[in-house]
């Protein structure tokens, strides 16, 4: 029986590209450039001497994650692992996610058609779990035509390729659930947050309700 210590350790090159295609939706993001285009960084991490026609795909909406631990001990460990950043880089506060998933879908696109692949698997790492959960979904019955708040993309109009495999790796529950959870219960007005309930508020010494909590 083989110990991690005995596995093989492969060298690996690490190939940086680019994945570019047309956003024709009525709302754009632009951060200069064509408007119409997008431009998603990519890095294809390929073991030296170790063909495959399945690699693994990880993407974040807000990126970041090209140097993750995990991302090198796979391709150490001789998997094909693409790390696809999305076009919100860096870049919370302008996060729409559907239009995340259109950025997932075109890594997933250019990875069978382009590079070759036959098989991808999402590796939802942290919030990229929900957002490969959310794509997988999308990719095999398509519902969503909007954004909560109205706008584009419309997700049944594009052409997402359905992933053959998911794997979640320390993945929260959602972004919306996860700061749901963080909100202030205590504010009663959001205009004036001054104006709190002292049973729900954690550091008012005033607060009846002191630890240790009662069930």
């Amino acid at each position: 029986m083989s110990s991690a210590n005995t596995l093989p350790r492969h060298e690996y090159e690490r190939i940086p590209y680019l994945v570019v295609f047309d956003d024709t939706s009525a709302y754009k993001d632009t951060y200069g450039g064509v408007t119409e285009s997008v431009v998603l960084e990519s890095y294809l991490l390929k073991p030296v001497g170790v063909p495959s026609k399945n690699v693994i795909v990880f993407m974040h909406p807000i990126g970041g994650g090209a140097y993750l631990p995990m991302t090198n001990a796979l391709a150490r460990a001789g998997h094909h692992v693409i790390y696809c950043n999305s076009r919100y880089r860096g870049v919370d506060s302008a996060l729409i996610m559907e239009k995340a998933v259109q950025d997932l879908g075109a890594c997933v696109k250019d990875a069978k058609e382009r590079l070759g692949y036959e098989k991808v698997i999402l590796a939802g790492w942290s919030g990229g779990g929900a957002l490969s959960l959310y794509y997988q979904q999308q990719a095999q019955h398509a519902t969503v035509t909007e954004t909560p708040a109205g706008e584009p993309p419309d997700l049944t109009r594009l052409d997402l390729p359905a992933a053959d495999g998911m794997m979640l790796l320390a993945a929260h529950v959602s972004r919306h659930g996860t700061l749901t959870e963080w909100m202030d219960p205590s504010i009663l007005d959001e205009n004036d947050p001054e104006k709190r309930d002292p049973e729900l508020d954690l550091y008012n010494p005033a607060n009846p309700n002191q630890p240790p909590y009662t069930a």
